[in-house]
């Protein structure tokens, strides 16, 4: 290192000399320290009060389910919050909604594209380095709801280098 900076090391592996830790006293060097910094919540099981969206439409739905074939990243900012979700469009559809759950059966989904008019269009407030579910429902001619897609698994990274 020079002053911040990293620098390249000319010839072997550099060598460190002697670490020494310190603490602010003596209790934080003991075992019981180490394990309560371990502790961690477990994760649940059964997840109350959240709700799924897509098990009501699929219920609910009449017309039949599309199927959502890709997504493509946007040109500027792709900073994997956003994305633009293809599929093909429905004869007679009034509009288009997208939905997004971490949970592929749709748990706690939220409408994140409302009344579409048309397919292509971009989505946004993902979560980068996440996986995300996605599902597509429609409204027919006669307003009849449809039944939500097949989950879409995406995986958005952050390649916005620009922050």
């Amino acid at each position: 290192m020079y002053v911040n900076d990293p620098q390249p090391v000319a010839g072997p592996d550099p060598l460190l000399g002697d670490l020494f830790a310190e603490y602010a006293d003596a209790h934080d060097a003991t075992a019981e320290a180490v394990r309560l910094a371990a502790l961690r919540m477990p994760v649940p099981a059964d997840i109350k009060g959240l709700e799924n969206p897509i098990q009501q439409m699929r219920t609910a739905g009449v017309a039949a389910p599309l199927a959502i074939q890709k997504i493509t990243l946007p040109e500027q900012n792709a900073d994997g919050t956003r994305c633009f979700v293809h599929f093909e469009p429905v004869p007679g559809a009034r509009q288009y909604d997208i939905w997004a759950s971490p949970y592929e059966d749709g748990t706690g989904a939220l409408r994140l594209g409302k009344d579409w008019k048309s397919p292509g269009l971009q989505i946004r407030g993902l979560r980068p380095s996440q996986d995300i579910y996605l599902f597509a429902v429609y409204t027919d001619a006669d307003g009849q709801p449809s039944k939500p897609s097949p989950p879409f698994k995406i995986h958005l990274d952050d390649f916005f280098a620009m922050k």
